[in-house]
């Protein structure tokens, strides 16, 4: 396996949709990947019913403290999205919506860490 280095924090990694409805994190640009490698290519239906084809997965900095692992990356695609599912399935995640937004803390600290 190849393990590829990217950007510890690229300029426009802020822009993800939390999405509660997909089960993986995708993202569509390779530059945001912090390491990322190679899988065996693996099927992801779309929303719209299209399937597309993932054929490299990594982790991301969200923030300066936050790395999000086990991101598909799927090129062409038209946004990033972070799968409420993957993240509360790391326990040490807490989301929240209410009327001013998402909320993701991080058990082990105080403050939101994404809002």
């Amino acid at each position: 396996m190849t393990t590829h280095i990217g950007n510890k924090f690229p300029s426009s990694f802020n822009f993800w949709i939390i999405d509660s409805s997909t089960t993986a994190h995708i993202c569509s640009s390779l530059s945001h990947f912090t390491l990322y490698h190679q899988i065996n290519p693996i099927s992801v239906k779309l929303s719209n019913g299209n399937q597309v084809i993932a054929n490299y997965c990594g982790s991301f900095f969200l923030n300066q403290n936050h790395v999000i692992y086990n991101v598909l990356y799927i090129p062409n695609f038209t946004f990033n999205l972070l799968s409420v599912e993957k993240l509360i399935d790391n326990l040490s995640y807490v989301i929240t919506f209410d009327s001013s937004g998402c909320h993701i803390k991080d058990k082990n600290f105080e403050n939101d860490w994404f809002s």
